[in-house]
């Protein structure tokens, strides 16, 4: 497999700005549809989750939503989810 990218001081297509390294990561908080779950603008994707270390971090820095299903890797994720949240606090938090 091959890969590669561009680092550039502009956006792609040239629009908009480029975010800097210290403004990347949780900007804000919103109500998840009527449930009155505030969740993080950013969430965190399991589909091939295969370092649960990844997740732990993600949740340290502030990010409360995470999108998992019971096919994810065979299963596989949803025990690291698991593995994760063990022994955290879980209740929801005003923000």
């Amino acid at each position: 497999m091959v890969g590669g990218g561009v680092v550039s001081e502009e956006a792609p297509f040239g629009k908009g700005d480029v975010p800097r390294r210290q403004d990347i990561g949780i900007q804000a908080h919103r109500t998840l549809g009527r449930t009155g779950f505030q969740v993080s603008d950013i969430g965190f994707g399991t589909g091939f989750l295969t370092n649960s270390n990844v997740l732990a971090v993600a949740l340290d820095a502030g990010v409360n939503y995470i999108d998992t299903a019971e096919h994810y890797m065979n299963g596989q994720a949803e025990r690291a989810v698991g593995e994760v949240l063990k022994g955290r606090d879980r209740r929801a938090r005003e923000y």
